[in-house]
């Protein structure tokens, strides 16, 4: 007979509870990686806040203090003074000043 020498290869035992350590540390791990990109979202927007803000007040101090206007229809559509993309604020803008103001402080333009 053979003398027997350990074996150096992992068990299947071992290789399991590996296996499910790694995946209660991922379990664990998941939510905290939610939570921080929440956490990046929620700054982003803050800071995409601020940067318009700024850019405001730089339109002002470069214009005598008057904030920058934007001028409606009656309607609520563009009047082709602004970039593409800022319809949907502009409506989304004369709807809010619509509902919350009487509609003669809402400035337009003539048809």
């Amino acid at each position: 007979m053979r003398p027997t020498t350990p074996s150096r290869a992992f068990t299947l035992i071992e290789l399991l509870v590996v296996i499910s350590i790694i995946a209660v540390l991922a379990g664990m791990l998941i939510p905290a990686v939610s939570l921080v990109m929440a956490m990046a979202k929620q700054m982003a927007c803050g800071n995409n806040l601020k940067q318009v803000g700024l850019a405001m007040m730089a339109y002002a101090s470069d214009h005598d203090g008057a904030m920058p206007v934007w001028y409606a229809k009656a309607d609520g559509s563009s009047n082709g003074r602004v970039p593409a993309g800022a319809d949907a604020l502009a409506t989304t803008f004369a709807r809010i000043s619509s509902s919350t103001t009487s509609s003669s402080n809402v400035p337009t333009l003539p048809e």
